[in-house]
């Protein structure tokens, strides 16, 4: 694509620099757009519609650009010249020409048109806005001879043309009125002509046919006319502003000239103010404090002077008050250093003590560990105490309701033995009873009574025995409620155990704590004392450092005295230099 673009640009310019040869045309222009799209470059399915199409654009503008120079170039030339003069007499020959060609009179066309064309030049010495009508009306006149030449011609009416061409030559004048002027005389020329002598305008046909052609000029003459006054004013009106924007350019140049002129002035004026300035500078950077500028600067330069001046005094006033500080910074540093000294041993000092601290806290911190440990040990055994009591004491409770138990089993069975001496009681009073019987009924009651008598004696066994079941379930009793009382009491006594157990168990975990917190707070305080060793080290460090940093302050403070001796802050001082040198 970028060949074809190459190629179509050189074709351009080509028809650019040839658009007037009439050794080139339209077939060379194709000639050279086909060899840049030859298909022997490959390049024609590369080819596209809208590129040839913005080639084209960009090559007719090219075109028109050039064609617009090459008439600008020619206006200007023709400026120079009297162009409405120059055309009325270019239009002699032209006019004897036409006579010739149609077949008519010489005689009246060389002295129509000679007559018409002195007028013209006798013009030129009025006042342009006399002469500009008197030329117009030579031309329009000559104009107006060709075509009454031209009569029973058949290019009469192609003769019309030459009003439209020659009112557009006036309105280069650039004068709307006489613009107008040149209008009306057309116009008049074609509708008197039309009336009077139609075959001296073209061939006759009529009087309305001939008014009605006339009237079809004129309006296309007013119609010209008209876009000739507008382009008229146009250009006027562009002619103005340029004229304004020349005179605005007049005055810019003037007063570039004028700021040139105070531009040299004043540099000028800057060059002396700065030679003068560089001479005391370069005292100044000799070391020179008395130094000022006595020659006065030019008006506006003269603040600078006094400040200049102002600014080595109050530098001389401050390197003065600097000399005696760097004697007193010396004498300090001096002071500094022996300071720094003693601090430093009372910091090592400190460091040792700091040091055997540490070390006794950390035995300190050992020990208060291994009586904690020791305190928790305890603390596990009371409670370990603690959970036997609190067995015994609920066996002793089962114990006792055990013995409970048992006491009241041992009155259901005195209960029982009591029902039983009932019986043994009431069966010896029925035995006792049966034997009376028996004795009444004599031998009969015999066996009987010896059955009375057996249950009578079982009876008195049984009420024996109930007796004594009775006795012993009595002391058995008595037994019991005496254990029952002595388990009770062994209750009671363990359950005062189990308080003073649990009370111990308290304060041996209430040591505990505290051996524990006592052990975290001596931790911490071992911390806040290794830290205190590490900071006091870093202090002894920084102290050496303070102490390198004021013996350079010594030195830099006398270096600094050494230097301000350098400079001449009076003008004894500046004698006494010029001395030693």
């Amino acid at each position: 694509m970028a060949a074809i673009e190459g190629s179509f640009l050189a074709a351009l310019k080509a028809a650019k620099r040839n658009w007037c040869s009439d050794e080139w045309g339209y077939k060379d222009l194709h000639r050279l757009i086909w060899n840049g799209i030859s298909p022997k470059n490959g390049l024609v399915r590369r080819l596209r519609t809208k590129s040839i199409w913005s080639l084209y654009r960009q090559g007719v503008g090219e075109m028109e650009s050039s064609l617009m120079s090459v008439l600008l170039r020619v206006s200007e030339r023709l400026q120079a010249w009297d162009l409405p003069l120059m055309t009325s007499l270019f239009l002699v020959p032209i006019t004897l020409f036409s006579a010739a060609f149609a077949g008519s009179s010489l005689a009246v066309a060389a002295v129509g048109s000679l007559g018409m064309a002195a007028a013209a030049v006798l013009s030129h010495r009025l006042a342009p806005k006399f002469s500009d009508y008197i030329k117009t009306a030579s031309v329009l006149g000559q104009t107006m001879l060709i075509t009454a030449l031209f009569e029973g011609h058949a290019w009469q009416t192609d003769t019309h043309v030459l009003y439209f061409a020659f009112l557009a030559l006036v309105s280069t004048m650039g004068r709307i009125p006489v613009l107008f002027w040149a209008s009306s005389l057309t116009i008049a020329h074609q509708m008197v002509l039309a009336t009077v002598a139609p075959s001296l305008l073209f061939p006759s046909a009529g009087l309305v046919e001939n008014l009605t052609r006339s009237g079809f000029h004129s309006g296309v003459v007013l119609i010209e006319a008209f876009i000739l006054a507008i382009a008229i004013a146009q250009r006027t009106a562009d002619a103005r502003k340029i004229e304004i924007k020349s005179k605005e350019l007049e005055a810019e140049t003037r007063l570039t000239a004028d700021a040139h002129k105070d531009a040299q002035e004043a540099h000028e004026k800057a060059r002396s103010v700065i030679a003068a300035l560089r001479n005391t500078l370069t005292q100044l950077a000799g070391r020179n404090l008395t130094c000022h500028i006595q020659d006065g600067f030019p008006e506006e330069y003269d603040v600078l002077r006094e400040d200049f001046n102002i600014a080595v005094e109050t530098l001389r006033e401050a390197f003065s008050r600097a000399d005696g500080v760097a004697d007193e910074l010396a004498l300090d540093a001096m002071q500094l250093v022996k300071a720094v000294h003693s601090m430093s041993q009372l910091t090592d000092a400190q460091a040792g003590s700091l040091t055997d601290m540490n070390t006794t806290a950390t035995e300190l911190k050992a020990a208060l560990a291994k009586t904690a440990e020791q305190a928790s040990h305890a603390a596990m055994s009371a409670g370990e105490v603690r959970s036997s009591a609190m067995q015994g004491g609920e066996v002793t409770q089962n114990a006792i309701e055990a013995m409970q138990m048992i006491e009241s089993s041992s009155r259901e069975i005195s209960q029982i033995v009591d029902l039983i001496d009932d019986v043994s009681f009431q069966t010896n009073l029925l035995a006792l009873n049966a034997g009376v019987e028996a004795a009444r009924a004599g031998e009969a009651g015999k066996g009987f009574a010896v059955v009375a008598a057996e249950v009578r004696q079982l009876a008195q066994s049984t009420s024996e025995a109930a007796s004594g079941i009775k006795r012993l379930i009595t002391k058995s009793s008595d037994q019991v409620s005496s254990g029952a009382e002595l388990v009770n009491a062994a209750g009671r006594h363990l359950e005062q155990i189990e308080g003073k157990i649990a009370e111990m168990d308290g304060l041996a975990s209430s040591i505990s704590d505290q051996n524990h917190q006592q052990a975290e707070a001596l931790a911490r305080l071992h911390g806040m004392v290794e830290k205190a060793d590490t900071e006091t080290k870093k202090t002894v460090e920084m102290g050496g450092q303070l102490g390198a940093m004021s013996r350079r302050l010594t030195m830099a403070s006398k270096k600094l005295s050494e230097d301000l001796a350098a400079f001449s802050l009076t003008d004894e001082d500046l004698l006494d230099g010029a001395k030693a040198a």
